[in-house]
């Protein structure tokens, strides 16, 4: 049942988004306030370095994101659930973050701060991976296939609504462009 309240939330808040922001920082107050969630973030790599940094977050992080080091690029910093979601286009789940090896570059921080499941789901743009919806909840198992399926249709419909907000902001740009180009020419046509 709290899963689908984040999955209503979460698409009241796509009808109120402005922008990209605005869409995300819901999401993750949803994920949090709703679907009992520890943290909830909006995470992407950064072009130049691969390193995965949130673009937002909600919840009691602590410093989480201070502390911890992402990279798509680097072999031992990769295979944590949000660099796995944003690498291959897919969920990624880790029910037990204190026995995974692979999470073994954050263990530290995520036990500290009573973090013991995690899972991403990727968001796309234009059909291209753009980042991750990055879940941690309290329980061990947390993610099982009913909650992992629902959760896959938030990221989608996030994905969905910031591919409509790209596009709205750029009819919007062209309009304003054209509107411009008019203003121009009738001055030009004014002074002659």
């Amino acid at each position: 049942n709290r899963l689908y309240q984040v999955l209503s939330g979460i698409n009241e808040a796509i009808v109120r988004s402005q922008c990209e922001e605005d869409l995300f920082l819901a999401a993750c107050k949803v994920a949090v306030q709703r679907g009992g969630f520890l943290l909830s973030a909006v995470v992407a790599p950064v072009a130049v370095t691969g390193r995965v940094r949130p673009l937002v977050h909600y919840g009691d992080d602590d410093g989480y994101f201070d502390e911890i080091h992402v990279d798509i690029d680097d072999e031992k910093l990769r295979h944590g659930t949000s660099a796995t979601a944003i690498r291959t286009g897919r969920h990624d789940v880790c029910n037990d973050l204190a026995t995974q090896p692979r999470m073994a570059p954050w263990r530290a921080q995520t036990q500290r701060r009573g973090f013991r499941a995690s899972a991403a789901f990727p968001i796309t743009l234009d059909g291209s991976v753009f980042g991750a919806l990055v879940l941690f909840a309290g329980e061990l198992d947390y993610f099982q296939q009913d909650e992992v399926d629902l959760l896959v249709r938030v990221a989608g419909d996030v994905s969905f609504a910031m591919n409509h907000l790209r596009i709205e902001r750029q009819r919007r740009d062209a309009q304003a462009a054209l509107a411009q180009s008019e203003r121009q020419n009738k001055l030009i046509l004014q002074s002659v």
